[in-house]
């Protein structure tokens, strides 16, 4: 084959979008649309230093960042309290009581810790 012949060889990576490759920072912007778009949204957080602490250690533990475990940890927190929440709809629908529903948010929402010995 002669040099005439020879296909031009692909360009590695995504293909830029309109004349130029994207900068970081229309990257990430073009992200966060996409994210906004499906109903993310992003809060900004401030920990105090025992709470850091401890998200920090959790991520160490876990072998991830400090924003993948709090983001982890919020997950998880919001996820048990969107159940409790839900199962509380249901017994307002079989006609529990407000003590009632206090009750189970009590019970499964906020459990006792138990003593240290």
């Amino acid at each position: 084959m002669d040099e005439q012949t020879k296909p031009t060889p692909k360009k590695r990576g995504p293909k830029p979008i309109g004349e130029a490759p994207m900068t970081s920072a229309e990257r990430q912007r073009r992200r966060r649309e996409l994210l906004r778009a499906e109903g993310s949204k992003d809060y900004l957080l401030r920990l105090n230093g025992l709470h850091q602490e401890w998200v920090e250690i959790l991520a160490k533990s876990s072998g991830t960042s400090g924003t993948k475990a709090l983001q982890d940890l919020i997950e998880v927190s919001l996820d048990r309290y969107i159940g409790v929440m839900h199962r509380c709809e249901r017994l307002r629908e079989k006609g529990a009581s407000d003590a009632e529903i206090e009750a189970f948010i009590k019970a499964h929402f906020l459990p006792a810790l138990p003593p240290i010995d």
